[in-house]
């Protein structure tokens, strides 16, 4: 893990590196950042996703403050899916 002896620049698009994980291990051919490119239609260039790959490794603290609100928004979304399914099963029960 690297440890940073300046600020880490923010990741411009962190669900990127989730993307290309993502990718990877479900490729049965060979992955590069020209083909995750054209799976995704255009969304990310290649060049961006090369970019992505060649900047800094994150450490822990940098890279959730890159994900925070979004793991948060997933978070509270889940709880309250889970919050109307419990309330349409008690209501069934009564």
């Amino acid at each position: 893990m690297a440890i940073f002896a300046e600020k880490p620049e923010k990741m411009k698009h962190p669900e990127l590196m989730d993307l290309y994980t993502d990718f990877l291990t479900s490729s049965p051919n060979l992955a590069s950042s020209l083909v995750l490119a054209q799976v995704l239609n255009g969304e990310f260039s290649h060049d961006s996703i090369t970019r992505m790959l060649a900047q800094p490794e994150l450490d822990q603290k940098a890279y959730w403050k890159s994900i925070k609100k979004t793991v948060r928004r997933v978070e509270s979304e889940l709880f309250l899916a889970y919050c109307s399914r419990i309330a349409a099963i008690c209501s069934l029960l009564i």
